[in-house]
């Protein structure tokens, strides 16, 4: 206990004196002396996380990021549930700035269908970013785990009207025409929220999505045509987009520049 209380006070003294990234490496240090064994939580797990994403070294937390954490013993460690949530949350945050989407989708799923007996700020926090997770790679809103609290089930959708408008509007392959206007009304939200980056990824998946439906489709279309398919401004940003797809090796294509074609 005393142990935990003194890494309590030192993350303290690093947050008031701005020290996110000399503190990393004492943090890990310290999570690994309290756990039992590797697959146990410990309530410095969420701090190392959290100054982590303060620091933005995402990198860092590679080796805590490949441990699987799936005990909770609050006799030894002292975690809590709240250590938990937090773990999973912010856990879910550094592996999106690993660009490791998938993982962060689990992580948040993790979060928001813990046990709980009312609606946490932690679990509506993690749900915002489970649906723009999942909207990125699916295309559509989270599945909600069967075990899920009803408490959650039942509320959790009411806090994030600006996310279920999304996924309404990116619920199908081709952009709907009310897309632009919504990311405008709510841009405010999303960047309070911090997640205007991820939305926007959300659209660009969608594009993608659009273009992928019809190489899938037809043999041949106009610049034009796929750009009036996937809603973008121009023949000239069909093309640009294109070329990104082809260069990825998503998409298999050739342009036809003269005639303004795509074979």
């Amino acid at each position: 206990m005393q142990f935990v209380a003194i890494v309590a006070k030192f993350c303290s003294a690093a947050l008031s004196s701005h020290a996110f990234t000399w503190v990393l490496k004492p943090l890990m240090a310290a999570a690994t002396a309290l756990q039992p064994s590797y697959s146990q939580l410990t309530p410095i797990h969420p701090e190392v996380f959290k100054f982590v994403l303060l620091s933005k070294c995402h990198h860092a937390a590679r080796m805590f990021l490949d441990d699987e954490i799936v005990e909770v013993n609050a006799g030894v460690t002292l975690a809590t549930p709240r250590d938990m949530l937090l773990h999973h949350y912010y856990r879910g945050m550094c592996l999106l700035g690993l660009n490791r989407v998938a993982s962060a989708l689990a992580c948040f799923t993790l979060c928001f269908s813990a046990p709980a007996v009312s609606l946490n700020a932690i679990q509506v926090e993690a749900y915002k970013r489970c649906l723009l997770c999942s909207l990125i790679l699916r295309g559509e809103g989270p599945t909600i785990p069967k075990y899920t609290a009803p408490c959650v089930v039942r509320h959790v959708k009411t806090y994030v009207p600006a996310y279920t408008e999304l996924v309404s509007a990116c619920s199908k392959p081709s952009i709907r025409v009310g897309l632009s206007s919504l990311l405008t009304r709510h841009a405010a939200i999303y960047e309070r929220d911090f997640t205007l980056g991820l939305v926007k990824q959300c659209t660009t998946a969608l594009t993608t999505r659009c273009v992928g439906l019809l190489a899938r489709t037809f043999m041949t279309l106009s610049l034009s045509q796929i750009a009036a398919h996937a809603a973008l401004p121009a023949a000239a940003a069909a093309e640009a987009h294109l070329l990104k797809l082809v260069g990825s090796a998503e998409i298999c294509a050739r342009i036809d520049q003269p005639r303004a074609t795509v074979v």
